[in-house]
């Protein structure tokens, strides 16, 4: 290892451990506080135990290099909820000694198991299923847990006892201690205030500390807030002490246990399940394990993404799932709590220099020298400063998102889903809180798959338009467009979205019956563009069918796009939707589907034999101005042409030479891209139109190539022949021009229209 990255990962690791310790023991004696305050120093030691040894066996796992980790929030207060359940299934008290020892080792047993879960998950890689956890459900529970931490700590921070209801207000006041409550408000206050009062303190005697979670180094602390409290409240409730204030006040943690940690607790796992007694208990044990374990993974999984983005590096998650199951396995063994990935004590170890696994073990070795040498001092710590502390990171715990989601939706500022996921995290928060935060998890998942559905189903259709302004990409004669803007409102096309099944299928059917019916039976051809559809299920499928033969019953034509949408013919058919594969009522694409049914108007408007009918020179667009004396002048300078089908009338690149005129049939327009071989169609051109102006105009190679489509028939003038044309007839040359700036403005009309109908 280098020296420079020997050093760094040196400090940061040392840095972490200072960042992590003031959180990890206030943690630890959460989860030990249903059992009494006799158990308060075991929970301090749980929670420096955890740091530890959580750090260990991540380091040797390998997982994401720089990560530190250390007591969780969420799994804390899930790990506390375990005595409780130990309590009733074994239908004892505290007062017995046997059974205080059974929930202690059963704590830990429950921590051992969220440890091997996290294991298989890793192996298993399906450790980025937790990933799929909705945020509201997450945020719910960040909620709870830290509401749950600040009214837990409602006893010791005011000096009540157990003895005393909290149900009655006036009851209570006269029972609040001043002094101790006094004592808790300034502890608060320095360490909400702990950054401001650091820049106070001078670089020279304790150095310089970067915790900022930020990318940037702008805001950094001397010393860590957290330590800036509990330093603080610490040396004011000793002072208080010298004045006479300690009846007042309350007492300290008493003696932790120091000493080396040893494995201990490993033997009395093998018994536990050696035993197979209490099957019920067990199987209880094992759900709190798992939640503890799905939470942790995904808390460690969003650190690690967040982590990435500041390092640039590419994580494992997987990897880090087994190496966290591997330090809370160690961390159960020797007497520890859970662990999930810390994020502000592993950017702060980053920014101090961390950069490989060795900053984890430097972390813990630090940790385990405070262990073994500071316990005596931290046995001297307030009560009162360590419960204002809890209720300082109860505050931090809450859900910044969520807040401000609320707020919204009390301002009523909020969209309708924000309104949903606000029901969702309110819902968690208080099942949390009053009721568990297992149960919590499990309601917040059903609710959000209730809320997912109820979206999907409702989101289906993106957008619905008519063929009035918006049409095919086929060039027609201006008498078939203005039919066109009158009668394209029997086309609609609906445009959907998301995932096809069974609640959304009936809802776009129903919705589809909603729009034939505001029509009032105009709506001929209904087009349904899949082109934005990820998945269409069996279910959806046969409501498509049921949709298809409501529809034909009722004289409405439903088209299929399968734009974007692979193997939409075969999906379709499975669906016993079979005589689609015709190419009538199955396109490729909108345009397609609209260019059939706007045929398909326009027959009915002018006749089936409207394409075999041969145009005469008046007909076409650009010389409807010119006079038959003058059109008989034009047609001298002229030669008619016929192409097959698929003949190319000329290519991309070619030189411009003639101006096409057309009588009967059709053309496409194609263009090769750059970079490109492969041609794409760019419009279709009918009979009435013209071809190759641009090039006769500005005299540049063909921008683009035409190809028939069926038999195509043609006049055309070269360009030898319209200079002869225009110097003996100088008037038609003017009418000609006249008649190119009428067609192009109305080509221009025509595409503002549409893009105007996009927007909207």
């Amino acid at each position: 290892m280098e020296k420079k990255a020997w050093k760094g990962d040196l400090v940061g690791g040392v840095i972490s451990s200072v960042m992590g310790i003031p959180k990890a023991i206030p943690w630890g004696m959460m989860v030990f506080a249903p059992l009494g305050p006799a158990f308060v120093a075991a929970g301090t030691f749980a929670g420096l135990v955890a740091i530890i040894f959580s750090n260990f066996g991540a380091a040797f796992a390998r997982g994401a290099p720089v990560l530190n980790s250390g007591p969780f929030s969420i799994t804390t207060i899930m790990l506390a909820s375990a005595a409780p359940v130990i309590l009733s299934h074994t239908h004892s008290d505290l007062s017995d000694p046997a059974t205080v020892t059974l929930v202690v080792e059963l704590i830990f047993f429950t921590v051992f198991l969220s440890g091997v879960f996290q294991v298989v998950f890793g192996f298993a890689r399906i450790g980025t299923l937790a990933k799929y956890i909705p945020y509201p459900v997450i945020a719910g529970l960040m909620n709870g847990a830290g509401i749950a931490i600040i009214l837990s700590q409602i006893r010791p921070i005011t000096g009540l006892g157990k003895d005393i209801a909290l149900n009655d207000f006036t009851a209570v006041l006269p029972h609040v201690s001043i002094a101790s409550l006094c004592l808790g408000a300034a502890t608060l206050l320095l360490f909400s205030r702990g950054d401001r009062l650091a820049r106070w303190i001078p670089t020279a005697f304790i150095g310089r500390v970067d915790s900022a979670p930020q990318v940037n180094r702008r805001k950094s602390y001397r010393i860590p807030p957290a330590f800036l409290g509990i330093i603080g409240g610490t040396v004011l409730y000793y002072l208080m002490n010298f004045f006479g204030y300690g009846n007042r006040i309350g007492g300290t943690i008493g003696q932790v246990a120091g000493g080396l940690p040893t494995p201990q607790h490993l033997f009395d796992f093998i018994g536990i399940v050696l035993s197979g007694g209490q099957l019920g208990l067990l199987a209880d044990l094992a759900a709190i394990a798992m939640s503890i374990a799905i939470v942790n993974s995904l808390r460690s999984l969003i650190v690690v993404m967040a982590v990435d983005n500041v390092t640039y590096e590419r994580s494992d998650s997987n990897k880090e799932l087994i190496g966290q199951g591997v330090g809370n396995m160690l961390s159960a063994a020797f007497g520890g709590i859970s662990s999930a990935v810390s994020q502000s004590t592993t950017i702060a170890g980053y920014r101090n220099g961390a950069t490989t696994q060795a900053t984890k073990v430097y972390c813990a070795l630090f940790s385990l020298l405070v262990l073994l040498l500071l316990t005596p001092l931290i046995s001297l710590l307030p009560n009162v400063v360590l419960a204002a502390s809890l209720v300082m990171m109860g505050f931090e715990a809450l859900d910044a998102w969520s807040i401000k989601l609320l707020r919204n939706a009390f301002a009523k500022h909020g969209a309708s889903g924000e309104y949903l996921d606000v029901i969702v995290v309110l819902s968690v928060t208080g099942i949390s809180v009053f009721y568990g935060t297992n149960e919590a998890l499990a309601i917040g998942i059903v609710l959000s798959v209730v809320n997912f559905i109820y979206r999907m189903g409702k989101d289906i259709i993106a957008r619905d338009y008519d063929a009035t302004k918006i049409r095919s990409n086929i060039v027609r004669p201006v008498e078939e467009i203005t039919y066109l803007e009158t009668e394209g409102v029997k086309i609609r096309v609906i445009e959907l979205q998301g995932a096809l099944f069974f609640g959304t299928a009936d809802n776009l059917a129903s919705n589809l019956d909603a729009i034939r019916n505001k029509a009032g039976g105009q709506i001929q051809f209904i087009i349904l563009n899949f082109r934005n559809v990820s998945e269409i299920d069996g279910s959806g499928g046969n409501i498509l069918g049921q949709i298809r033969k409501r529809c034909k019953k009722s004289g409405v034509q439903v088209c299929f796009c399968s734009s974007g949408f692979p193997d939409m013919a075969l999906r379709l058919k499975a669906f016993g939707i079979h005589d689609l594969i015709n190419g009538v009522d199955l396109h490729d694409s909108v345009d397609s589907a609209l260019g059939y049914a706007e045929d398909k108007l326009l027959d009915d408007g002018f006749g089936l034999k409207r394409h075999q009918l041969e145009k005469t020179l008046a007909e076409i667009s650009v010389l409807s101005v010119f006079t038959g004396d003058e059109l008989a002048v034009f047609s001298t300078y002229m030669k008619r042409a016929v192409f097959a089908d698929a003949h190319s009338v000329y290519r991309q690149g070619d030189s411009g030479e003639e101006l096409f005129f057309m009588l009967r049939g059709r053309a496409r327009v194609e263009l090769i891209p750059a970079n490109s071989t492969v041609a794409f169609t760019i419009c279709i051109l009918c009979s009435g139109m013209m071809f190759g102006e641009m090039a006769i105009i500005d005299g540049s190679p063909r921008s683009a190539g035409i190809v028939a489509e069926g038999e195509l028939v043609c006049v055309s003038i070269n360009r030898d022949d319209l200079s002869a044309l225009f110097t003996a007839h100088p008037e038609i040359a003017k009418k000609l021009y006249h008649g190119l700036t009428l067609t192009l403005l109305q080509r221009l009309r025509t595409a503002d229209r549409a893009i105007s109908k996009l927007r909207d």
